[in-house]
């Protein structure tokens, strides 16, 4: 769809990473999605992306730190 041509250079970054790191995981989480359980494995890498929302300001079109 090209939508990355809407983001700002960062924010596509971070989509990036985001998707790398969950096909990176993709195997890992098809259990827990089945058992509709947490998968805490993943939080420190989702911490290290930056996509837990904390970073996130402003109201309506979020800015990103």
């Amino acid at each position: 769809m090209k939508l990355d041509m809407l983001l700002r250079p960062d924010a596509v970054a971070k989509r990036k990473a985001t998707e790398a790191f969950m096909k990176q995981n993709l195997d890992a989480l098809i259990p827990y999605f089945n058992k509709e359980e947490m998968p805490w494995f993943m939080i420190d890498g989702l911490k290290k992306l930056g996509i837990n929302g904390l970073n996130i300001k402003g109201y309506g079109s979020p800015e990103f730190n």
